[in-house]
Formats: structure tokens, C-alpha cells, sequence
């Protein structure tokens, strides 16, 4: 029995090692994996008949070259299951009119991103279904032809357009799959009436969808997954019909920009939703829209309201066009791409709106006059915090636009407006950018982040009371601007220049700033006649100053502050000095090196146990002195350094000399004695000689113990 079990144990221990080693063959090998999907596709290739590409320039040219009947009314003509490669052209048909079929072919090019799949110009009745195109420019690229049919084929990394769509009327473009393209989707470009419809499309870097000069068209029960840019994208478009579109992970969902008498229904949207824009009234009240939802909310465009308090929390999204005196407020806006968006609206109020991460901003005012956005808060936008276009006598006060990490987005987008106020807000990104702007008041501003200010063609406006600071680039940057009034702002601890005035900039003024520590440089002015003075007495505050003559200012218009003053500074100077030292000998020679630090380092003095041995200015670096004493005795060496300020610090160091003196030394010879312990005497005496045996004994004669006893054992039995 005992056999048995010894034998069942090294059984059992055999059966673990091998299931050990056999667990092998189970791992995956994800190489593999990651390669089974080119593997089909090569498989795939494989099951066409491989062909030359195809060029057919006439309805003559489909019968001399053999092609068979069927797939329209009375025999069209049909090409199926081939495989063909080129980096031109795979098939070309143009000035065709009979009807004709493209099936269950592989299209690819010899050359990734080049090329393109099928090309139809002017080549009516036609139809693509079952086909897969791969690494092309274009997938299919249709030109000034109608009555087409494009269906249930595979797009696979497009560069620039899965379907591209140019001057073609009465497409059906439907159950396609696209997606993983560094380009787009489906493009229709001034082409009316057609349908793009049960489309899947994804992981496209364009927009999935674009529509662009083209009316009368449906955009129906697509599958929408945003990767980078616009879901559905359309512009300048009138009468389409967006409705039943599924949105998921986008971040730009669709946009409608100058469109007219457009429908949206029924779209569902994870999280982003839509944005409209444009710049007549048209744009926003022709337009319906009606059960549309983001994140199951509903998205709300409410029309014609006045002297209204809406509740913003209601709903998804909240659009208010051609309203006054009402007020939006108490909303949280998380992912949308805009949270509230008002438009020919005036007289209104938008407050208390809350925010993160708008791929384009959290409040936007369109075409408004008296307007005022306050007390909102938007972190981490993709775009801008806050958005101005054409619109007058409106303000940003109390505002927050802030992100947690880089970002290249700014607290404000402005452009085409007129005498706009942004004020006491603070923005940690960037601050303020635009175009096209006049008579506006930037005052009372925190910014800190990449960027302060960057405006162009922005004139007769007044940048007053702001702090620009701890910015990776400059504070203020113009161009082509003029008439602007830059005062009593602080330009500090920036990594480009405080100001930086660019070309066909004139007529600014710029007095009564303070700049320190910019490190690119306090300034540059690379316009025209432009004042870095008041005209009569004052300028500004520089931490560069020397203290006297004119502050000039770097850049092609060698202007000048004529009336510069000099920045105090609270920070006090610091010295690092040598150590004392002492001298046994006839003479002492020796250099003093003290290690002084200030900003505006600007003179010293040396002091020999308190009389001035000398003097002069300091710019920032070492001073040095050399000593050379013969009498003996204790001298006190004192500098003092002074900043442009007239902040001070002093070190003292006390050198010593000694003369040396004649001495008779004695050596004493010390013999060391080795003492060795007696044996402990007493009853305990085993426990000294036990415990001070090295521990690989005692181990040793434990083991000889135990195989002694085992053998005893054995005996008796």
C-alpha cells in the first residue's frame, strides 16, 4: 500500500509537469491575430480572377472588348469577380450611356494611398455592388453622371474619399461599410438629389458625411462613428433631409453651416449632437427639427421667445434663435459640441453654464446685440471656451475657461464683431483670438497657459488691466491692426515676448505696462508708427531698463520707449562667498571669488575692515579679488552688491595670517597588548562555549543527531 502511494504521488507530479508543458500549445498567438484580418483579405484576392484594368471611353467599347449582358433593362453589360491592381485607374468608364455593372470585385492599387478604384465620368446608368476597394486615394470617384447605384461594398483605408460625389444627380448610395481611412467617407459636391442611406461608416479622419453645395438630398438611417472630424458635415445646402442617423463617438457630430429649409429628425447622438451656423436669418429659422436626442436628452431649438427664463439643465442641447430679453441659465453641457447657442437674439442673458470637454465651445452667440454671457465655467474644450461672431454691444464678464493639461484652444473665439467687452474672466489655456474685430474692451483678465491675445485686423480697441503670465509663448501678438490702446497691463514670467507687434500693425499705443522676465524678450515691433509712450511723459515699466536714455524696442521699427521707467523689484540679492581662511606663512596670496545673484544686478563695493578698498558696476557675474598680505594679523574682506532697485546684500570673509614658528617634537613609542579571555568558570560555563560556536556547527551536529536516532530506530524494528 505504501508502494501504491508512493507511486500515486510521483504519478501526480509526472501528470502537473506535463499539463505544464502541454498548456503550451493553448497560448494565443496575437501576432497572428492582429494579421488574420489582411490573411482574409489576401484570401479573398486570391478568389478573383486577376485582370489588367479596364478602360472603356464609349458604349462601343463595352461590346469590342467582349464584356457579357446582364444587370439592366435589356442586358447590360456586366463586369464581376476580378481581382486588379493599378495605381492609376483600376476601372475607367466615361461617355457611356447604356447600362452597366460593376460586381464582387477587389480593387487595390500597387502603391498604398494611391490612385483610385473605379472612376465614372459622364457614364449613366451604372451600378457598383459587392466590391472591395483598399488603400486608394479614392474608392470611387463620380463626375457630371446620373442615375447610379452604389451598394454593399467595403471601403478600407481611403486617403481621401471612400465615395466621392461631384456634379451627379440620383445616386443611390446605400449599405456601404467605411471605415479606418485617413480621408473621408461620402462626399456629395454640387450634386442634387440623391440618397445616402444604411451606410456604415467609422474611423475616418474627414467627415464620415459631407454635404457641400448640394440640395434635395436624404441623409437617412446611417450608422455614424466619429473618429476625429465632423459625423455629418453639410454647407451652403438646401432642402436636405437628415433624419434617423446613429451617432457613437463622435466628437463633432453634424453641422449645418449656411443651410436652408434642411429637416433633422430623429438623429440619435451619444454625446456631441449638432451645431448650426451661418450669417442669415434663413440659416436658423427655416430649418426644422424635431425629436432629436444626445445622451437620450432632448436637444431643444426654441424660436420667438421673449422675456423668458429658461431652464438649461432641461435639455441636451438648448438653441434659442430670434428671441429677446430672456435668460438661459443653470445647464451642464459635459461632451456636447456646444452647449448653448443663441442666435438673432437680443437683450438676453446666458449665466451659470457649466462644462467639459466641448470639441466647440460651451456658449456661443451668433448675429446677437446686447447680449451678455456670464458667471459660465468650460474646461478641456476642444476649440474655444466661448464663441462671438457677428454681433454687437455684447459682453463676456466673470467667465472661466480653463484645462488641465496643454491645449491649443483659446477662452474666446471673436470675429466680425463690434464693440465687444470681455472682462474680468480668467482663462488657463490661452486667452483671446479672432479676426475682423473693432472697438472692443479686453480689461480686467487673467491669462496664463500658451497664448494671451492673438487678434487680426482687429482696430479702435482698448486692452486695459489684464495679467499675462507664465505664458509658453507671447502675451499680446497683432496683426494688420490699428488704432489699438495697450495699458496698465503686466506682461511677466513669459516664454516669448510680452508684446509682439507683426507686420501692418500702426497707430497702437502701448504705455503704462510693466514687462519682467518675458525670456524671449519684453517686446518686438515689426510695424509702423506705433508709441510705446504716452507722447508727454510716461512709458513703461521694464525690467531691462539700465536707467537711463530711451528703451529701445526690438524689430524692424526700431521704435522706442522715450520715456522708460525703471521696474522696482522686492527681490533681494543674494551672495554666495567663499569660506574664512587662514594662512601659516611669511606671505598670503590668495583670489576672493564670491557668487552674487540678482535680476537687475547694478553695482559693488569692497570693503577692507570697514574702508572702501573699491568699486564699480555689477552686470550680474562673479567678483573677484585678489589678496596678497606680508603682515601678520586678521582682516575683515566685505562686499556689498546692489540691484537697480537699491536692494542690497553683503558677505563678509575673515582671512588670517600667522607667521610659522621653530618646534622640537618627542615621539613616543606605545606598545599595544593583546589581552585573551580566560575560560568562564561556573555551573553555566556550556552556555559561553555553546553560544559562541558558529551556527553551521551546531546545524551539523544537529543532523549527525537525527540520522543517528532514525537508525535506532530502524534496528528496532
Amino acid at each position: 500500500m505504501r508502494k501504491v502511494a508512493f507511486y500515486s504521488v510521483i504519478f501526480g507530479i509526472l501528470l502537473v509537469v506535463s499539463l505544464a508543458s502541454s498548456s503550451k500549445n493553448f497560448i494565443v498567438d496575437e501576432t497572428k491575430l492582429q494579421d488574420s484580418t489582411s490573411l482574409i483579405r489576401e484570401y479573398h484576392k486570391e478568389a478573383y480572377t486577376p485582370h489588367a484594368p479596364i478602360v472603356i471611353t464609349s458604349d462601343a467599347d463595352f461590346a469590342s472588348q467582349g464584356w457579357p449582358g446582364d444587370g439592366s433593362e435589356n442586358s447590360p453589360y456586366l463586369i464581376q469577380d476580378f481581382n486588379i491592381t493599378s495605381s492609376d485607374r483600376c476601372v475607367s468608364i466615361s461617355n457611356t450611356d447604356a447600362h452597366f455593372k460593376i460586381a464582387d470585385c477587389f480593387f487595390s492599387p500597387n502603391v498604398s494611398l494611391q490612385g483610385t478604384g473605379i472612376y465614372l465620368y459622364d457614364a449613366v446608368n451604372g451600378t457598383i455592388e459587392g466590391c472591395e476597394f483598399e488603400d486608394f486615394v479614392y474608392g470611387i470617384f463620380v463626375a457630371y453622371t446620373v442615375d447610379g447605384n452604389i451598394s454593399n461594398n467595403n471601403f478600407r483605408n481611403c486617403d481621401v474619399w471612400g465615395i466621392s460625389v461631384e456634379h451627379a444627380s440620383d445616386f443611390l448610395i446605400s449599405e456601404n461599410d467605411i471605415r479606418d481611412s485617413q480621408g473621408g467617407g461620402i462626399l456629395l459636391w454640387s450634386s442634387d438629389d440623391n440618397t445616402v442611406s444604411f451606410n456604415d461608416i467609422n474611423a475616418t479622419m474627414l467627415s464620415n458625411i459631407k454635404v457641400y453645395d448640394s440640395d434635395h438630398c436624404d441623409i437617412i438611417n446611417n450608422s455614424i462613428g466619429v473618429w476625429v472630424n465632423w459625423g455629418i458635415e453639410a454647407r451652403l445646402s438646401i432642402g436636405v433631409t437628415f433624419a434617423n442617423n446613429t451617432f457613437y463617438d463622435e466628437y463633432y457630430g453634424l453641422e449645418l453651416t449656411d443651410c436652408e429649409f434642411c429637416a433633422l429628425e430623429n438623429n440619435e447622438f451619444e454625446k456631441g449632437g449638432f451645431e448650426l451656423r451661418g450669417d442669415e436669418i434663413e440659416h436658423f429659422m427655416s430649418n426644422s427639427f424635431e425629436n432629436n436626442t444626445v445622451e437620450s436628452e432632448p436637444i431643444a431649438v426654441l424660436v420667438n421667445r421673449s422675456s423668458e427664463t429658461l431652464d438649461a439643465s432641461a435639455y441636451g442641447q438648448l438653441f434659442l434663435f430670434n428671441s429677446s430679453d430672456c435668460v438661459v441659465q443653470e445647464g451642464n453641457f459635459d461632451h456636447r459640441l456646444v452647449g448653448v447657442s443663441l442666435a438673432f437674439c437680443s437683450n438676453s442673458i446666458v449665466r451659470s453654464i457649466d462644462s467639459i470637454h466641448n470639441p466647440s465651445c460651451l456658449v456661443e452667440l451668433q448675429m446677437c446685440d446686447n447680449t451678455e454671457i456670464t458667471l459660465c465655467n468650460v474646461s478641456d474644450s476642444l476649440n474655444v471656451g466661448f464663441r462671438i461672431v457677428n454681433s454687437d454691444n455684447c459682453a463676456l464678464t466673470g467667465n472661466r475657461a480653463m484645462w488641465s493639461g496643454t491645449s491649443y484652444s483659446y477662452g474666446v473665439g471673436m470675429y466680425y464683431n463690434y464693440n465687444v467687452t470681455i472682462s474680468d474672466c480668467v482663462f488657463g489655456a490661452s486667452g483671446i483670438t479672432g479676426d475682423l474685430n473693432a472697438g472692443c474692451w479686453i480689461v480686467n483678465n487673467d491669462m496664463q497657459g500658451r497664448t494671451g491675445v492673438y487678434q487680426f485686423r482687429m482696430d479702435n480697441s482698448t486692452f486695459m488691466n489684464n495679467n499675462l503670465h507664465g505664458l509658453q509663448y507671447y502675451g499680446f501678438r497683432f496683426r494688420d491692426s490699428s488704432n489699438l490702446t495697450v495699458v496698465n497691463n503686466s506682461f511677466h514670467d513669459n516664454e516669448g515676448y510680452g508684446i509682439d507687434i507683426q507686420e501692418d500693425c500702426e497707430n497702437i499705443r502701448i504705455f503704462n505696462n510693466t514687462f519682467m522676465n518675458n525670456k524671449l524678450d519684453n517686446a518686438r515691433d515689426n510695424g509702423v508708427k506705433n508709441n510705446w509712450d504716452d507722447g508727454v511723459s510716461l512709458g513703461n515699466q521694464w525690467d531691462d531698463y539700465n536707467g537711463t536714455g530711451v528703451y529701445s524696442i526690438p524689430g524692424s521699427a526700431e521704435s522706442a520707449d522715450n520715456y522708460p521707467l525703471f521696474l522696482p523689484e522686492d527681490v533681494l540679492p543674494t551672495i554666495v562667498g567663499p569660506d574664512d581662511k587662514e594662512f601659516s606663512a611669511a606671505v598670503a596670496t590668495y583670489t576672493l571669488t564670491w557668487d552674487p545673484h540678482d535680476n537687475h544686478p547694478k553695482g559693488y563695493e569692497l570693503y577692507l575692515n570697514d574702508s572702501l578698498i573699491e568699486s564699480g558696476s555689477w552686470s550680474g557675474g562673479l567678483v573677484e579679488y585678489n589678496i596678497t598680505i606680508v603682515e601678520a594679523g586678521t582682516y575683515n574682506y566685505t562686499l556689498i552688491v546692489y540691484d537697480a532697485s537699491g536692494n542690497f546684500a553683503a558677505d563678509t570673509v575673515i582671512v588670517t595670517l600667522e607667521f610659522p614658528t621653530t618646534s622640537t617634537e618627542t615621539t613616543t613609542t606605545t606598545t599595544e597588548t593583546t589581552t585573551i579571555a580566560e575560560p568562564v568558570s561556573g555551573e553555566n560555563w556550556w552556555e559561553a562555549e555553546i553560544l559562541g560556536m558558529p551556527m553551521l556547527w551546531i546545524l551539523g551536529i544537529g543532523s549527525i543527531v537525527v540520522v543517528l536516532v532514525i537508525v535506532v530506530i530502524l534496528k528496532r524494528k
